[in-house]
């Protein structure tokens, strides 16, 4: 039995809301957030069978505060954080206390997705270098 499920899908096409293409938009929502259905779709009902489970949703800090040239992205993680909160509301009221859920919201982290990325503020919100970050990921899930 599969007992903790990490979504972690995510793909992206900078560009402005009236610029990026219909075709980018499509793979953005189908890789950022269908996926993400399609996962909790195959593990959930034994998590709930076992009541017995923990299902980590894998958004970004453009999923709370949005980032110019990203809005494709950023509607994606703003979803993939609702989908989060939506599924612990209803794991709850099912009374699947043993059903758990957590939803990361990360920096921009120093993949070949974000590659060229700056900040503002580098001392406050530095680009996440992924050693670190994967430690805090698995921190935040035990």
């Amino acid at each position: 039995m599969v007992t903790v499920l990490i979504n972690n899908a995510g793909i992206n096409v900078p560009g402005k809301v009236d610029e990026v293409g219909e075709g980018a938009v499509e793979a953005i929502v189908k890789v950022n957030l269908v996926a993400h259905f399609h996962t909790i779709r195959e593990f959930l009902p034994e998590m709930k069978r076992k009541n017995k489970g923990h299902i980590v949703t894998i958004s970004s800090v453009a999923g709370v505060i949005s980032v110019p040239n990203q809005v494709a992205y950023n509607a994606t993680k703003f979803a993939v954080f609702g989908l989060d909160e939506g599924m612990r509301v209803e794991l709850k009221s099912e009374g699947y206390h043993g059903v758990k859920t957590t939803c990361i919201c990360p920096f921009f982290i120093k993949t070949g997705m974000f590659k060229g990325c700056r900040t503002n503020s580098p001392l406050l919100m530095p680009i996440l270098e992924v050693d670190w970050a994967s430690k805090r990921f698995v921190d935040a899930i035990r």
